[in-house]
């Protein structure tokens, strides 16, 4: 996927790890301006390494300082942190209205703001959802992440997008390893929501394209998932088989539906997905 013809936006990307630093690498082939950051030295080094210029920038509460950073200077910025909830973090949203605010503050040049989140926000619904359906903020996880994309969504920066990516695979993320060392796979008759990480760079890639475009103050929020959908024993049965010996354990099913997680707004963007059928990227060997 390339850039449009035309100007090009600089690009700050904040947290250039697994997903940032791909990216940034593919943006810079496009010929954008980029400017990336981590939380450590060491990230700074591989960041250095890849011929991505960078700066190191902790985001905590009460103790974000981007001024000094450079990345107010860039007219998108995409904010690639993870929540960390599972790990018992309640900070999230904190930590991004703090990002917003240093990006909405006068001496700012950030025009675009897209925030990665996640389809976890539709945890506790079943069945088939989308963007426009009812978020139950009844589970904390949810709430959190919700609030979270309300910061951007509700901030006045001109043009802003929350992406809400599915389970991400690719590369070093083989999904036969995701239940290992005899864990059981629970709701087998459930489906998948996944998405490939050469496809959210893709899909990054033309919404940064197209974001200064839009009309002004309209916000949106887009699912990163492909429209594929096995089912939980199927998938991961072939995942599985590729990688061991032994067969995957299955837990008996406890959902009445599961949930499938659509998209109806990514079809704005007119993307074409680069791995769409999740068996068979199960049978190339790229997945392995």
């Amino acid at each position: 996927m390339t850039i449009n013809d035309g100007a090009q936006p600089s690009v700050g990307i904040l947290g250039a790890g697994w997903l940032g630093l791909p990216l940034a690498e593919h943006l810079q082939k496009q010929g954008v301006n980029v400017l990336a950051s981590c939380q450590s030295e060491q990230g700074l080094q591989a960041l250095t390494s890849a011929g991505v210029p960078s700066t190191v920038l902790s985001v905590q509460v009460n103790a974000l300082e981007p001024q000094d950073s450079g990345l107010l200077q860039q007219q998108c910025i995409i904010i690639c942190i993870p929540p960390g909830i599972r790990y018992g973090k309640g900070d999230y949203p904190q930590k991004i209205k703090q990002i917003v605010d240093a990006a909405s503050a006068v001496n700012s040049k950030v025009e675009s703001l897209i925030l990665l989140s996640s389809t976890a926000v539709y945890n506790g619904l079943q069945g088939e959802v989308n963007e426009l359906s009812k978020l139950d903020h009844s589970a904390e996880k949810v709430a959190l992440i919700a609030e979270a994309e309300q910061c951007v969504l509700n901030s006045n920066i001109t043009h802003k997008c929350v992406v809400r990516l599915a389970g991400l695979i690719g590369y070093n993320r083989q999904p036969g390893k995701f239940f290992s060392n005899g864990r059981s796979i629970p709701n087998p008759d459930s489906v998948v929501n996944f998405i490939h990480r050469d496809d959210v760079i893709g899909l990054l890639t033309q919404l940064i394209a197209v974001i200064p475009t839009w009309q002004q103050g309209k916000a949106e929020i887009i699912n990163g998932v492909i429209d594929d959908h096995p089912l939980r024993k199927d998938f991961y049965n072939k995942a599985v088989a590729k990688l061991a010996a032994e067969k995957p354990k299955f837990q008996q099913q406890q959902e009445i539906k599961g949930k499938q997680v659509n998209s109806v707004n990514i079809k704005q963007l007119s993307y074409r997905f680069i791995h769409s059928n999740l068996i068979q990227y199960l049978d190339s060997n790229e997945a392995y």
